[in-house]
């Protein structure tokens, strides 16, 4: 176990007690203590914050990444005791507010946690700067916080925190160049830069940030072989893991190639992935199946979230979701995914054929939380439409999420007249054209792909820019480059759509990732 441990000499006052007396006006006197105070208490914070690798920090770093967030808190309090002055430590902290605070998604936690981070990120700005440990500490609490401000809208100040981190980065590569764990930020920021959408190029340009997807990928690559080979970090490869599927699944591939992890473990942060992962791939059943289990692992943390995942994944299989999304909504303490909880509700009334309750669920979607994340803003685009769905369109989506892609097909040709409307002909051909595409059927895949994005192309709606996205990813398969460059960029060209940010995102990381 590797063991470092620099800290800065006292800084000492010497005073002269034969030196006279000078007059001093009275006004600047208090002034002149409190600054003279204020150097004495600076100087003391700067020699006592080291920075020290040791058994105890890895075992707590352990338990919060497993999301034993009740034997983090612990391990926290009994570290904060036994080792006051360590700054790792600190960087630890910040690791209970980054779990805490996207996990549970409480206003009023962070407004607190604010406070707390100045007086955190002060402290460590004053620690041991002989140390790697001291640039890498700051880079990897502003990027934590950069996530977690743009997790709660706070776009600007994200950018502002992520610049920092940037910044704290860039010193301490130039200065400790043989510090490889320097990879660990400078991948996560490459990746996060490359893949920012038009509407958000104003977030990279103020952070001052640029990065490629695949340079991105190079870097943690590379870290993963160098903590292999020298088992002085191996404990944080699960997390290393966690973060290579987070960028692939978000931003990176189409959800047929996205990343698995190397390993399956017993830590309940990559069984959340797996499953997160497996409900991005219409593996319902998957979903199901490994809940109860991951609600075993972890514990002092309401995952809410888990229980959306449920309900929808059991509604893809067309079954009841109703005790799911009422334990997610009694659960939440946030705002995200509270419209689109109700919107899946309400599906499943219309699947019942229950048309009052459908209307009654559609009118809490639009008085009911944020519209945030891409969920909640197409559950708020259907409720401000006040139209019921067509059943047979609605059906084939389901089951098309539920992994049930021929099913999908047969149900879309047999209803193939009621489509009378474009916004209806252009949801038939993407419909149809995603179930053929996990069919492998790619020029019928293409065909109907195109015909969405004719009639859809100035429509309000996501299908011709996913349709767009989607014929982009089978011509690279096919290699296809400049046919694939074409569809990518044209993405961002459609209008404004509930899922415009994300699909925007991810052709802008193809593109960075491809050419």
């Amino acid at each position: 176990m590797l063991t470092l441990k620099l800290q800065k000499k006292r800084l000492q006052l010497k005073i002269n007690p034969n030196k006279k007396d000078t007059f001093m006006c009275p006004f600047f006197m208090p002034k002149l203590s409190l600054l003279l105070f204020l150097l004495i208490i600076s100087a003391q914070i700067d020699a006592t914050i080291y920075f020290e690798l040791n058994k105890q920090v890895v075992a707590s770093y352990q338990k919060g990444i497993s999301l034993n967030y009740a034997g983090f808190e612990q391990a926290q309090d009994d570290l904060a005791r036994a080792q006051p002055s360590n700054g790792l430590v600190l960087l630890l902290d910040n690791y209970k507010d980054l779990i805490r605070l996207l996990i549970d998604e409480n206003q009023k936690d962070y407004r607190e946690s604010l406070a707390n981070r100045n007086k955190r990120f002060n402290n460590l700005e004053l620690a041991d700067q002989n140390s790697p440990f001291y640039y890498y500490c700051l880079s990897e609490c502003y990027l934590h916080w950069a996530i977690i401000r743009i997790r709660y809208n706070d776009h600007a100040r994200g950018a502002n925190d992520l610049r920092k981190a940037a910044l704290y980065l860039s010193k301490g590569q130039r200065r400790f160049p043989e510090f490889y764990m320097f990879l660990k930020p400078e991948a996560l920021i490459s990746a996060m830069a490359s893949s920012v959408p038009e509407n958000f190029k104003w977030l990279s340009n103020l952070a001052g940030i640029s990065g490629s997807m695949k340079d991105s990928n190079y870097k943690m690559d590379e870290l993963i072989i160098k903590i292999r080979t020298t088992k002085t970090f191996n404990f944080v490869e699960d997390e290393l893991q966690f973060i290579k599927l987070f960028v692939s699944q978000n931003l990176m591939q189409n959800d047929e190639e996205a990343f698995v992890p190397e390993r399956r473990t017993e830590n309940p942060l990559l069984q959340f992935a797996h499953i997160w992962q497996a409900s991005k791939k219409q593996q319902s059943k998957v979903v199901i199946e490994e809940i109860p289990l991951f609600k075993t692992r972890i514990s002092g943390l309401d995952f809410c979230y888990i229980d959306y995942l449920k309900a929808e994944a059991e509604l893809n299989l067309l079954e009841n979701p109703i005790l799911s999304i009422k334990q997610f909504l009694a659960c939440s303490k946030g705002q995200t995914f509270i419209k689109a909880a109700h919107r899946k509700l309400a599906w499943y009334y219309l699947l019942q054929k229950d048309t009052t309750q459908y209307r009654s669920e559609m009118k809490l979607v639009k008085n009911l939380g944020s519209s945030y994340t891409d969920d909640d803003k197409q559950a708020l685009e259907e409720a401000s439409f006040n139209q019921i769905p067509n059943s047979a369109l609605l059906k084939a989506r389901l089951l098309f999420d539920g992994g049930q892609f021929q099913k999908a097909i047969n149900l879309l040709d047999s209803n193939s007249i009621a489509y009378n409307s474009p916004a209806l002909r252009c949801e038939y051909y993407y419909r149809k054209g995603r179930a053929l595409q996990r069919l492998g059927d790619f020029q019928k895949a293409k065909s109907n792909f195109k015909n969405a994005i004719i009639i859809g192309e100035k429509l309000p709606l996501y299908f011709a820019a996913s349709s767009s996205y989607q014929l982009g990813i089978i011509l690279l398969s096919e290699n296809d480059r400049e046919g694939a460059r074409s569809y990518f960029e044209k993405v961002s060209h459609f209008p404004n759509h509930a899922y415009k940010t994300s699909l925007d995102m991810k052709a802008a990381a193809q593109l960075s990732k491809n050419y």
